[in-house]
């Protein structure tokens, strides 16, 4: 992962929201990668770079965020865990908590705010890979960074 252009996958089935996020985020210096349901994400998370931030809906067809989690979090990660947040206008942060999202951002959402937990997320992602790299993953500062 470059901190350069930093990639982040939104997982949104609504189609305003998800071009809204994606031309925020663009505007803001991130790559963008966008999917319509969790088992599109799934399945695009095998094509590329992890992303340093996932954004994940809750209620989507085909597979809907609690189900993506499920999935997700079996899957192995290379070296420090991809922080997911819980965008969503029917969960609420416990859900998050539960399904092992870092953070939770309701809709509608202030921009500003989507910016700084994008901002903040992949520069502690970066930051971590870094560290790992140097001193081994068992010492990484990912489990420090907590959301909720």
């Amino acid at each position: 992962m470059s901190m350069k252009n930093p990639r982040i996958l939104i997982i949104e089935d609504d189609e305003d929201i998800r071009e809204l996020c994606q031309i925020l985020l663009i505007k803001a210096g991130f790559t963008v990668e966008t999917c319509v349901n969790g088992l599109e994400a799934l399945i695009a998370l095998q094509k590329h770079d992890e992303p340093c931030l996932i954004l994940l809906d809750m209620m989507m067809p085909i597979m809907n965020g609690r189900e993506f989690m499920a999935a997700f979090t079996k899957k192995p990660h290379t070296i420090v865990p991809i922080p997911v947040y819980l965008v969503s206008a029917t969960g609420d942060k416990n859900d998050g908590k539960e399904m092992g999202c870092l953070g939770f951002l309701k809709k509608p959402f202030d921009c500003d705010a989507l910016l700084a937990i994008v901002d903040t997320h992949c520069k502690s992602r970066y930051l971590n890979i870094a560290l790992a790299k140097t001193v081994g993953p068992q010492e990484n500062l990912s489990s420090q960074h907590v959301a909720f």
